[in-house]
């Protein structure tokens, strides 16, 4: 009894590694079409709900968001409609260049600024 006690605990451990070892596998393909990402910017989401959708046009050159909004970012080209969804859990009141987030292509050679205002509730 004492034996098959410790081999459940060994395959259990041998399961959950497993398992960690999947899900680390998986996080760089989750990730491998956005740049680098700095906190300074905020955090890439690939799953959840969205506070909104800010729809990229020809005529876009700026955008604001608040700080703790997610925001779906969609983009309409000439081969379909492109999105990608980032979570503004930053500091406010700074401004950088949507393409520091934006998956590659995504933009072109556009700069597109974005205004991240306080939060109200943080205020």
């Amino acid at each position: 009894m004492i034996l098959n006690t410790a081999m459940q605990r060994h395959f259990r451990f041998a399961a959950a590694f497993a398992g960690l070892l999947v899900a680390m596998a998986a996080a760089p393909a989750a990730l491998a079409n956005h740049p680098a990402t700095n906190p300074y910017y905020g955090t890439p989401m690939h799953q959840g709900p969205t506070d909104r959708t800010i729809v990229i046009d020809a005529s876009t050159k700026w955008v604001n968001v608040t700080d703790g909004e997610t925001i779906r970012f969609v983009t309409r080209q000439p081969d379909g409609q492109k999105s990608f969804v980032w979570r503004f859990d930053t500091y406010a009141w700074i401004v950088f260049d949507l393409a520091r987030i934006a998956p590659a292509g995504m933009l072109g050679d556009r700069s597109i600024e974005v205004y991240v205002a306080t939060n109200p509730q943080d205020v």
